[in-house]
């Protein structure tokens, strides 16, 4: 232990030169791709409107602002349609707002935002 932060270098190079075993790390798990992770949720939502609401929420959730390409990527394994008639429809409802040129979250009912 150290008193102060300005001692943390030179005790980590201590113990480090006192030949301290290495950590074990556990082997990782491959972390699935981010449109796998959307599709998954968006799959079991219900019907088609749902599922679009489940993939804009999850991609909002996952990445905070997405673009039409973000989208598109997710609607055609679900079976969507047309991404930009996903995109209008979503606006349309008033759930999804563009924030920047582009740039796409999802309204949730009581965000306020």
């Amino acid at each position: 232990m150290v008193a102060r932060v300005t001692d943390l270098p030179a005790a980590v190079r201590d113990v480090a030169a006192a030949g301290a075993p290495a950590p074990t790390l556990r082997p990782r798990r491959p972390r699935k791709d981010l449109v796998d992770r959307v599709v998954e949720t968006a799959r079991v939502a219900g019907d088609r409107r749902a599922r679009l609401l489940a993939a804009a929420r999850a991609l909002t959730q996952e990445m905070v602002l997405f673009t039409r390409a973000d989208l598109e990527r997710v609607v055609a394994p679900l079976d969507l349609g047309d991404a930009d008639r996903c995109l209008e429809a979503l606006q349309g409802e008033g759930r999804v707002a563009e924030v920047r040129s582009g740039y796409y979250r999802f309204l949730d009912e009581g965000s306020g935002i």
